[in-house]
């Protein structure tokens, strides 16, 4: 039972105890040692009530722990929980704004349990999430006062979030204590390299001695958590709103997938996960927003729903204009719009359709990107600047969903797994300032000290903003536990190696190489999608995938860098523009007749053509 200065304590020890002694700690609400004491009882076999002296003031939340002893052997023990008694104490600490800029004071509204007596002080600290003291104030408060604001003059920030400790002093005895977390608008910056590593350990007590670990080892940003639960711990957070576009999430039945991009129903859905999340790590200044990984549209032809169907039909109008000029390229004799729908690929080829099945490719190619698009956009409707995107590509063929020019011009995170050729597509596309990488490190095939050390800088040399590493903390499933950090805290060497090499890039490289221009040598490779899509139509020459990964062993081990360009890019001319001085086509099956004119305005202004197909 707590009383003012004391705590009343019930003991049944045993007549068989010959020498009982009770040994007490007093511990305060960081666990710190405040005070211990031990008495001795008298062995009787009822129940016994000692006094202990409870030497604070502070009424918060502190901890009692009692040894029961024969002689000098533990016999039993307990600890329990308590919180001292007092006239008046901080009932609530409130923020002035949900987050605050690195060079805007911290207002914080404190309202007490009652008025305050004659002499009475608040008293706040601010610290950074490494413990750093930032900013300090103090203000008396006249006698009387039941709620005051108290400002902290904190600038200059450099983290996410501030710990406000508030203090209440009656003359100079500290009688209660409280604390908030202030959310800090600061994001990582994007000109410096990024050391990201997927988080793993939940949300239970683990993360918190593995977060610290992982601070020391100079990561910065962690994708799974909760943006508090991050940001406490210095990290800024890539979090995982999933929205049916993994592969485990991709049911198809009669080529209609579920759940559909174009369902009103799903995007309501998705909307309500992307805003909780947004206002959740917004406040925090989130590095990036992952839609997941190994996300895929489908491994067939998809998707043939009503909702797709009307998709299709405005797509096709866009391009066509007209029904007859639809016919005319597909084949077909359709009386009206509503009458055009997809085609499978065996039905496509026998018939001689295959622009049909083509043009609905593209068209679902532009539905996931557009869905992506979708997803941006809700977020920034809480965070203006953020960065959406997915990471590791589920697939890359004709059904997978992917056109990288298309997704490039929405994504602002990207990652792939380390496949040269999506690397190089990747580097040659994305936008400036968006949140790029290689997933790499608790892979089997990787875990060498060579591989862990050449990652890195394998990823910065290609301008790739962050080193990403999988993942932090073993699960009992895993098939390799040599993760990041072991279950006793220390880290596996891979880690650390890797981890060797990030520093010396964050120590100056990595900014300095960010922002350089790569020099592409002159040559140009064409990444044509509609080639991908007649060379699935017929692989008797290969497929346009295969013949890129090809050319970018031969270019590279000749020691020539190149630069993807879409057939966008090429119709728009900038071959010449661009300075290039060859053009490379990997199994280009399918040129439009703007690129043709391109490409042949190039070789006349004096630029090289090597193919590989007629």
């Amino acid at each position: 039972t707590p009383h003012r200065d004391r705590l009343s304590v019930s003991w049944h020890v045993d007549a068989s105890i010959s020498r009982p002694r009770i040994a007490f700690r007093l511990r305060g609400p960081d666990g710190e040692t405040i005070a211990t004491e031990e008495h001795e009882v008298q062995p009787r076999d009822e129940l016994i009530w000692l006094q202990v002296p409870v030497a604070t003031t502070l009424q918060r939340r502190h901890f009692a722990d009692f040894w029961l002893k024969d002689g000098e052997a533990i016999v039993d023990w307990a600890s329990l929980a308590f919180t001292p008694m007092g006239e008046c104490a901080i009932k609530d600490l409130a923020l002035a704004k949900e987050s605050i800029g690195a060079d805007e004071p911290c207002r914080v509204k404190v309202v007490l349990s009652a008025p305050a007596g004659a002499a009475t002080t608040l008293a706040a600290k601010a610290y950074d999430a490494h413990g750093r003291l930032v900013a300090e104030a103090a203000k008396a408060l006249p006698s009387g006062t039941t709620e005051t604001t108290i400002v902290l003059p904190t600038r200059h920030l450099i983290g996410n979030a501030l710990h406000i400790c508030c203090s209440l002093l009656a003359g100079k005895r500290e009688v209660d204590r409280d604390w908030i977390w202030q959310p800090v608008a600061l994001s990582y910056p994007r000109d410096e390299f990024s050391f990201l590593v997927w988080g793993g350990p939940g949300e239970e007590f683990i993360p918190y001695y593995v977060y610290r670990v992982l601070a020391a080892a100079g990561v910065d940003t962690i994708n799974h958590g909760g943006g508090l639960m991050l940001a406490r711990h210095g990290f800024w957070g890539v979090p995982g709103v999933r929205a049916g576009l993994h592969y485990a999430e991709c049911k198809v039945t009669d080529h209609k997938r579920s759940p559909c991009f174009n369902d009103p129903a799903h995007r309501a859905a998705v909307r309500d996960r992307l805003l909780l999340a947004a206002r959740d790590h917004a406040r925090f200044a989130a590095t990036a927003y992952t839609l997941g990984d190994d996300n895929v549209l489908a491994y067939e032809d998809v998707c043939w729903c009503d909702f797709c169907n009307a998709d299709l039909r405005r797509y096709l109008q866009g391009i066509y204009g007209s029904l007859e000029a639809l016919n005319a390229e597909w084949g077909t004799q359709y009386q009206s719009w509503e009458e055009v729908g997809p085609i499978l690929l065996e039905e496509a080829v026998k018939q001689g359709r295959e622009a049909q099945w083509a043009d609905h490719r593209m068209h679902m190619e532009t539905v996931w990107a557009d869905f992506h698009g979708f997803a941006r956009d809700v977020i920034r409707e809480v965070d203006p600047t953020a960065r959406v995107g997915s990471d590791a590509a589920g697939g890359t063929g004709s059904f997978g969903g992917y056109d990288w020019w298309k997704l490039s011009k929405v994504l602002g995170l990207w990652n792939v797994y380390p496949d040269p050729a999506q690397v190089e597509v990747m580097r040659s596309f994305h936008a400036p300032g968006a949140y790029t990488g290689i997933w790499y490190g608790g892979y089997l095939e990787q875990r060498f000290e060579a591989f862990e050390r050449w990652a890195p800088w394998y990823s910065i040399f290609h301008q790739l903003s962050a080193a990403w590493w999988f993942q932090s903390f073993p699960q009992a499933s895993e098939q390799c536990q040599e993760l990041a950090v072991a279950p006793d805290l220390t880290l596996f060497v891979p880690f650390v190696t890797t981890s060797e090499e990030i520093a010396q890039i964050k120590a100056g490289p990595g900014k300095l190489l960010l922002g350089a221009t790569r020099d592409h040598n002159g040559v140009a490779v064409l990444y044509s999608q509609a080639s991908v899509h007649a060379s699935t139509i017929d692989p008797t020459m290969g497929t346009a995938e295969a013949a890129r990964r090809a050319w970018v062993e031969v270019l590279e081990d000749v020691g020539l860098q190149y630069d993807f360009i879409a057939s966008e890019q090429v119709e728009s001319g900038l071959l010449v523009r661009g300075g290039y001085r060859v053009l490379v086509l990997p199994a280009c099956f399918a040129l439009s007749e703007k690129e043709v004119a391109a490409i042949e305005a190039f070789v006349e202004a004096g630029g090289a053509v090597v193919a590989d197909v007629r």
